[in-house]
């Protein structure tokens, strides 16, 4: 899923929300690219490469309250 397209996700669940009459809610996008290369003996070793992307929604109802 492309960034742009979490992002437009993220903010109508955040809308959503509000508009229910939540307490609080926030909305964290996180996107993470991570590239290794390693050496071993003065020779180049293995490359690695990654990427995540993911989204958390916290959502407190009436200050939290049980």
């Amino acid at each position: 899923m492309q960034t742009e397209n979490l992002e437009s996700l993220a903010t109508a669940a955040l809308d959503a929300a509000m508009r229910s009459g939540v307490t609080y809610a926030d909305v964290r996008v996180i996107e993470q690219r991570v590239r290794n290369l390693s050496t071993k003996n003065e020779r180049p070793g293995p490359v690695a490469a990654s990427e995540a992307l993911g989204a958390g929604i916290r959502v407190i109802s009436d200050g939290g309250r049980a």
